[in-house]
């Protein structure tokens, strides 16, 4: 009589061995991860239990690359894709460079947030700045943010035989390669 065969639970990866070589592969973000070379099945085991336990404490992934550099060299390069798309960028430009780059431009984008634009409409509004005129950089900043996130690079990644990885990424405001590592 034939033995049951037994099927893995879903999101455990498998183990399986082609030649004398052990292999590991599980899902990753939706693609199918491979990891070849292990000596015997127990050391195959071991790796895929390590990489199912990094997915389930969400430490797994590629890298993301992150706009880097001062703001102010974002803001330029987000601007001249909008003068052809927004009728209104001549006048963000003027927003950003009267109001929002003396005190953003030479930040991070990682290092403003939600109270720092605060005080800096704040400020503004308390010199005699309109109202109207606050809520307009705040919408300016808001789409400059959704536009960086939105058209962050899209990675296409290639394997090699020595186990690194190439990403290639393009989008409108950055092209990128880097090596890819895990986090």
């Amino acid at each position: 009589m034939a033995r049951e065969r037994r099927r893995r639970g879903k999101g455990l990866g498998t183990v399986y061995r082609r030649g004398q070589i052990w292999s590991v592969a599980w899902i990753q973000n939706g693609v199918r991860e491979h990891e070849h070379g292990f000596p015997d099945e127990d050391t195959a085991r071991r790796v895929l239990a390590v990489r199912i336990g990094d997915l389930a404490a969400r430490r797994s992934g590629l890298r993301i690359v992150k706009p880097s550099g001062p703001l102010s060299g974002l803001v330029d390069a987000w601007l001249k894709v909008r003068r052809g798309t927004h009728r209104s960028a001549d006048q963000d430009e003027y927003r950003w460079r009267k109001h929002l780059e003396p005190s953003l431009g030479r930040k991070a984008p990682d290092d403003v947030d939600v109270a720092m634009l605060k005080k800096i409409v704040t400020a503004k509004l308390a010199d005699g700045l309109s109202p109207a005129t606050g809520r307009l950089l705040m919408r300016l900043v808001s789409t400059l943010y959704t536009d960086l996130i939105r058209n962050q690079p899209r990675r296409a990644v290639r394997r090699t035989a020595g186990g690194t990885s190439t990403c290639w990424g393009q989008s409108s405001y950055l092209a990128v390669k880097t090596t890819c590592e895990p986090l």
